[in-house]
């Protein structure tokens, strides 16, 4: 699909959402500039960097089963963890509680959510992440807001509600966060670049981007292995279908998992994911 792909980032010379500051964008919409304390941004880095390097699958990489060599999980520079809230401490539950009552206080077409799954991003290069539209299982339920948080490298963040409208742009620095539900849930989107050397100063890590997204989808759980991987030239399907339907004022449903994004710890696993996928 045309509108999948990669376009120029432009927010380091735009002046007007590069530079915006905490509030709403539009209804729906919350960027919350600066809400994370350098603490906190630390806490989630160090979190991050531990779980993301699980020896086995639970982690940013995965084994080429070829020559045992690790790589990320994703993409070539890009790493993936997605799991029910409950793997992780109570502390990052209670952050996304907190952004949200914040986003809500300022935005009252802003819905409340409860958080089900985090996932969690890694990027270790420039290359971000294709236009798209939140549509699967395990995105989020209804209009419920997806909840995003940046930490270390920034990145170049655009979005827009159709396919003719002009694209707009926010550079998401350390520590910000941005919201999107109710009126807004289904925004299209983009990472169009990580600004990998526009980091904290004195930021102890390696240049690249943590992304904690947030996602209440109680269809997900207990079927977390059935999401474990998502490649966008993969996985990313039925963009151009849903968003037909979606641009006629309907909101289908929601794409259910694919066979190759199931984790299968062993080959006799496989029959059982064939049996819940419906196989």
């Amino acid at each position: 699909m045309g509108s999948a792909a990669l376009s120029p980032c432009n927010c380091q010379s735009s002046a007007e959402l590069s530079t915006t500051c905490s509030g709403v964008i539009e209804p729906g919409l919350v960027l919350l500039r600066g809400e994370l304390s350098m603490s906190q941004q630390l806490r989630l880095a160090e979190a991050a960097t531990m779980w993301g390097d699980d020896a086995g699958e639970g982690g940013f990489f995965t084994v080429d089963e070829a020559t045992g060599k690790r790589a990320l999980n994703a993409a070539s520079s890009r790493g993936r963890i997605y799991d029910h809230i409950s793997r992780f401490p109570d502390w990052i539950n209670s952050l996304c509680g907190d952004v949200v009552r914040r986003a809500r206080s300022l935005d009252l077409a802003m819905p409340d959510m409860t958080c089900t799954h985090l996932l969690l991003n890694y990027y270790t290069g420039t290359e971000g992440l294709q236009w798209h539209r939140d549509i699967y299982e395990n995105d989020g339920t209804a209009d419920h807001p997806i909840v995003n948080i940046s930490i270390g490298s920034a990145c170049c963040f655009a979005f827009k509600h159709m396919d003719e409208d002009t694209a707009r742009e926010v550079v998401l620095e350390s520590g910000d966060v941005i919201l999107f539900g109710g009126p807004c849930r289904y925004i299209k989107h983009t990472v169009q670049e990580i600004l990998l050397n526009r980091i904290p100063k004195s930021w102890p890590y390696n240049p690249g981007r943590f992304s904690f997204t947030f996602r209440d989808a109680p269809e997900a759980v207990g079927r977390e292995n059935m999401f474990k991987y998502f490649k966008p030239a993969e996985h990313l399907i039925q963009q151009q279908d849903w968003e037909n339907q979606y641009n006629k004022g309907v909101i289908p449903p929601l794409i259910g998992a694919q066979t190759s994004q199931v984790f299968m710890q062993k080959a006799g696993i496989s029959a059982v994911c064939d049996m819940a996928m419906g196989a």
